[in-house]
């Protein structure tokens, strides 16, 4: 059973969450020819987050999706030759050089990847910002309902879940 969203679009998969991982999984369901929506609670996607290691399967994994994000995502990447451990009152713990300088291991901003995913996202898959999932109940016709903050109501053929459970990021 497909159902209809705000904007009358049938979609057959939610994501909950537009981080790396909700966003990666709406690719590849994307790519098997699933219409998806990806509902995330932020208003606006914002760059915020750590850092994150990619190593050969994390590119094979992006290459698997799209050889041309893989690409655009490691031109964003750097391979440190120095590694600088500081605590956040500027105490300097360790400063050394990088094990990892040389080889394919990349440092990458969480932010630039989610970026990077999000821009590439093929026209079979909607974003949908402020959308808070506060419920989602399992009916007797086998059906979820997700309930979002805004009271609207959704029922897709499938659900994947990929989110942190109340994350807390401040500037």
């Amino acid at each position: 059973m497909n159902s209809l969203n705000l904007n009358n679009d049938i979609l057959d998969v939610a994501v909950i969450g537009a981080g790396p991982g909700g966003l990666a999984v709406a690719h590849a369901l994307a790519k098997l020819g699933f219409s998806v929506g990806i509902f995330e609670k932020a208003k606006i996607l914002r760059p915020i987050g750590a850092a994150l290691g990619l190593a050969d399967m994390g590119y094979k994994a992006l290459a698997d999706i799209d050889s041309d994000l893989a690409t655009q995502v490691r031109k964003l990447a750097a391979n440190p030759q120095y590694q600088l451990l500081i605590r956040p009152n500027g105490e300097v713990l360790f400063a050394d050089d990088s094990p990892l300088a040389g080889t394919n291991f990349t440092w990458l901003a969480w932010y630039s990847l989610q970026t990077c995913l999000r821009d590439s996202l093929s026209t079979n898959v909607s974003l949908y910002l402020n959308h808070s999932l506060i419920n989602f109940t399992y009916d007797s016709n086998s059906c979820v309902r997700l309930q979002f903050k805004n009271k609207l109501m959704f029922v897709p053929d499938y659900l994947s879940v990929l989110t942190v459970i109340n994350p807390v990021f401040e500037l």
